[in-house]
């Protein structure tokens, strides 16, 4: 790819005063300064800032874990500068009304090795008993007489290697077809009917007895108990336990190293005092297709947040025991084999119960609509002349207000035009389009041209600036706002990121980025304003 285009849909104004979402010049406490290069999830832990702001704009930070004036804590390694690998969320509350704080997960830098090391086996199935139920290679259970028998999965490289599972078949009639995880310290498999089919998942492999960690977790609070995540700063592990089966287990670290290894150097992840916490492993057809990306994610039955990974060839979901996958997998209606690529496989887009900000209470608060952004699936790399006075699809977005208010309905309807619709073909979604240029030449009217920053960039003409058009999903008239694009410094070849899309926090609202050109466009929206 040639760089990142970051979209970031926030509630605010278009007058910078000062610049918008910026932060250029605060200094923080250690001495540091954040600059345009340092977004959302920065490289260095004491560039991290807390934030006391008004309607989002920084009024004074804070400093993180205690390390003033040292050393900054080194993060996971080159990508923690590029928060397209990363994220960063305010974590909400069991009861759903308010948030916690806010925590921050980078992708390890040798989340490829890291795996791929642990030498995954495939596996072989096998039934004790074909009358009662029977299994193909793929792990798929077929009820076929009520009874009980004994579902196998053999290592094909090792057939010592083994786990066995009871299941029992009841007379029918047959339920839904469904994927049940199996293994150790995970539930026995449901009772399945006549006709039903179950689908097996369980990975299998060595005990791992030396690896590299796949995360780092940050919190600016206390922690938070269910992903066993202690104050300020936390390592994240996936390895294969005594069983043979896929873990993972969150490690506390309270006096980080500060020469930055303390998340960079191996270790036997079983002898490590932390928590356990269950993996749940969706397969893609190929590596590809899943970004090496870190995200936030959220049960909805249990009330937790809970972590997705790239683990190899796959999204590997992390949570308590017991969590529940979103289970929002999208496999949408007549997507082409393109749209499908990011739709399906998680990682590339992003799900969170939006923020709305109060003016009253100078507070935001959860609003229950769940929005999801994904990005236009780019099959080749774009460059900076593509959008060159042309309005270029680069996300598509899709709200469930299902369990939202008629207020927050209405505000977000007014903020960026969005309407109410599931995740779909992209032609059905609402859509986002970006532009560099001029008012004029990108066919944008706003108030004023002087509302949007200028780009730097001399060999477009004088007046040229980003600009994002947002265009709801009934067809009506699109709004349009300003667009802060931040360069990724020093990014080889080898590190660009991923086109993903994410909704981001800011202190007074949530927004939307994506990856474009060598940087990430940022759209820069004001809680008192509408679009124009």
């Amino acid at each position: 790819m040639a760089g990142v285009v970051l979209l970031t849909l926030v509630a605010a104004t278009c007058t910078p005063s000062p610049p918008p979402q910026d932060n250029a010049g605060i200094v923080h406490a250690s001495g540091s300064s954040i600059s345009r290069d340092r977004p959302e999830c920065p490289q260095a832990w004491d560039s991290i800032p807390l934030f006391a702001a008004t309607k989002g704009r920084d009024t004074a930070t804070a400093t993180v874990g205690g390390w003033v004036g040292r050393q900054a804590l080194g993060a996971s390694g080159p990508i923690t500068n590029i928060p397209e690998f990363h994220d960063c969320q305010m974590f909400i509350t069991a009861d759903g009304k308010s948030y916690d704080a806010l925590y921050a997960i980078f992708a390890s830098f040798k989340l490829d090795t890291v795996v791929n090391q642990l030498n995954i086996d495939s596996l072989s199935w096998a039934s004790s008993d074909n009358a009662v139920a029977t299994v193909n290679g793929a792990g798929v259970v077929t009820g076929v007489t009520p009874g009980a028998a004994t579902i196998t999965g053999t290592s094909t490289v090792d057939p010592s290697r083994n786990q066995a599972f009871a299941l029992i078949v009841l007379p029918g009639p047959a339920g839904p077809d469904s994927t049940v995880y199996v293994g150790p310290g995970l539930p026995p498999p449901p009772a399945i009917r006549v006709g039903q089919k179950f689908t097996f998942a369980m990975t299998l492999a060595p005990p791992t007895k030396s690896t590299f960690p796949v995360g780092e977790v940050y919190t600016y609070g206390s922690g938070y108990t269910a992903l066993g995540i202690g104050a300020d700063f936390n390592c994240l592990y996936i390895y294969f336990d005594a069983d043979k089966v896929i873990t993972a287990k969150m490690v506390h670290v309270s006096a980080p190293a500060l020469d930055g290894s303390t998340c960079a150097t191996k270790s036997d992840p079983a002898k490590e005092i932390g928590t356990v916490l269950q993996v749940v492993r969706h397969l893609a057809a190929r590596d590809a297709d899943v970004p090496q990306a870190a995200r936030w994610d959220f049960d909805r039955s249990n009330r937790q947040q809970y972590i997705g990974i790239k683990c190899g060839a796959a999204w590997c979901e992390i949570g308590q025991p017991g969590f529940v996958s979103s289970g929002d997998y999208h496999a949408a209606e007549g997507v082409t084999k393109d749209e499908a690529r990011v739709i399906e496989n998680k990682g590339w887009y992003d799900q969170q119960y939006l923020a709305m900000y109060d003016v009253a209470t100078g507070k935001v608060a959860p609003t229950r609509i769940k929005g999801t952004v994904i990005p236009h699936p780019e099959p080749e790399p774009r460059v900076l002349k593509d959008y060159e006075n042309t309005f270029v699809p680069i996300a598509y977005v899709a709200l469930d207000v299902s369990e939202a208010s008629a207020e927050a309905v209405q505000a977000y309807r007014e903020k960026y035009g969005f309407v109410a619709t599931p995740v779909s073909n992209f032609a059905r979604m609402n859509r986002l389009d970006l532009c560099l240029g001029t008012a004029s030449g990108c066919g944008v009217n706003p108030p004023s041209a002087a509302t949007c920053a200028k780009t730097t960039l001399d060999q477009y003409a004088p007046g040229a600036r980003w600009w994002v058009k947002l265009t709801p999903a009934n067809g009506g008239s699109p709004k349009y706002r300003c667009v802060t694009r931040r360069l990724h410094a020093n990014l080889a070849k080898a590190l660009w990121p991923p086109v993903t899309a994410r909704w981001r926090w800011l202190a007074m609202d949530e927004t939307v980025w994506r990856e474009c050109v060598v940087g990430c466009c940022e759209v820069e929206v004001d809680v008192d304003a509408p679009a124009w």
